[in-house]
């Protein structure tokens, strides 16, 4: 089984990169090609699952519960940063640093993009898995209640990248009003010294 995690996102560095999972008969096995935070905290926390992780199966959901909080970490974290951006462009701040918040504004929507696929990502395996490998009811109750996470995340990743792109054009419309202005104080200046050049040579 394989699908694209998402790697980086804690340093602003996000990168999609495929995660394989071999369900050998009692064993999981699993096959990454970068660091991810998901996998580090559920290693950590795996002490205290024993009672909850008795099979190869309970183990594997777990794990996808683990991957799947941290996506709702993720877009919880890039909902507030672009709050923060939203907040100062409609506020109208003299001081608002317009370069750095489009700045902002772009590296929130390549995260908001790579979420979402990354998610629909999930949501696939995660029907694979309904389908052909989990048996007992609990853990179908378990992977039902996944689905559904998922599609919510899913969802809330597509309201991210709307509102990424509203705030953009905000954005770009707050960087347009600024430059008018400062083409109108140009203007000005310009009509005063003209009309001086033109009273001196009369």
């Amino acid at each position: 089984l394989m699908y694209s995690g998402i790697a980086g996102a804690q340093d602003d560095q996000p990168k999609i990169s495929p995660i394989t999972f071999n369900l050998a008969k009692d064993l999981l096995i699993t096959l990454r090609y970068s660091e991810f935070s998901a996998f580090r905290s559920f290693h950590t926390g795996l002490p205290h699952k024993d009672a909850e992780a008795d099979s190869r199966d309970a183990v594997f959901l777990s794990l996808l519960d683990e991957i799947t909080d941290r996506y709702s970490d993720l877009l919880e974290q890039a909902t507030l940063r672009l709050d923060r951006v939203s907040l100062k462009i409609f506020q109208h701040q003299l001081k608002a640093d317009l370069e750095f918040e489009i700045t902002e504004v772009g590296k929130l929507g390549d995260l908001g993009s790579k979420l979402r696929e990354s998610l629909h990502s999930l949501h696939r395996l995660l029907l694979f898995v309904e389908q052909d490998l989990i048996g007992s009811e609990r853990e179908r109750a378990h992977l039902n209640v996944l689905q559904k996470d998922t599609q919510g995340l899913i969802d809330q990743a597509a309201f991210l990248m709307n509102q990424v792109n509203f705030v953009l054009d905000a954005t770009l419309g707050r960087i347009s009003i600024e430059q008018n202005k400062t083409i109108k104080i140009f203007s000005v200046v310009a009509v005063k010294f003209q009309k001086q050049t033109l009273l001196k040579r009369i």
